[in-house]
């Protein structure tokens, strides 16, 4: 008889309901805004749309936007969320709440220097992707090993939501097809909207 097949669990990627600074379109990373009326619709029909799912576990960033949002789809799946500092956004530093025209007004040279290599620039007084992406990494290659089982105790159940936003949900998505953050900027996700990460065969988080 062979042995049964470690499996991991369906993660289904979850990015906060809209905020202010995303209709105004500024950079929000450790800002603390809150869910506009819209956002509060979209974290209840994110929540409506994980019904049924298998979801058996919940990680949030530790945001207000993305509580908010986790707390509507935790109190309708009867679930306690984990909040997780490393799933937060990218820190914008001094940019944090600016727009990108008042971006490039202000501080047009190392905008520059950061638009030339945004993988390993940083913002002042930020992070670069790189370093959010490494944090980010870990939360997930915490959460797979968390809920990892093999493939006869799995049956294709115990999903897992993890709320975080635009940043991360990009960079774990490009990894999953990539294997890297090549495919970032190539990649979107909008408020509220739910996708799957699904890494290639192989890949290790």
């Amino acid at each position: 008889m062979s042995e049964p097949v470690a499996s991991e669990p369906v993660i289904y990627l979850v990015r906060h309901g809209e905020t202010r600074a995303n209709q105004e379109r500024r950079y929000e990373g450790r800002g603390d805004g809150d869910l506009t009326e819209k956002g509060l619709s979209q974290a209840q029909n994110a929540a409506t749309a994980l019904e049924g799912a298998g979801i058996r576990a919940v990680y949030s960033s530790p945001k207000r936007r993305a509580l908010r949002t986790v707390h509507i789809i935790a109190d309708r799946l009867g679930i306690v969320p984990v909040i997780l500092d490393g799933l937060a956004e990218v820190d914008f530093g001094e940019w944090e709440g600016l727009t990108y025209e008042e971006i490039s007004l202000r501080d047009p040279q190392r905008l520059q220097r950061w638009l030339a290599d945004p993988l390993h620039g940083r913002p002042p007084g930020g992070e670069s992707l790189t370093e959010m992406w490494s944090r980010v990494r870990r939360c997930m290659a915490e959460i797979v090993l968390a809920h990892s089982s093999t493939a006869a105790a799995h049956s294709g159940q115990g999903a897992v939501a993890v709320v975080s936003h635009g940043g991360p949900i990009r960079a774990i998505l490009s990894y999953c097809e990539h294997g890297d953050l090549r495919g970032f900027w190539d990649t979107s996700i909008s408020p509220g909207e739910i996708r799957a990460a699904e890494p290639k065969k192989g890949m290790i988080w």
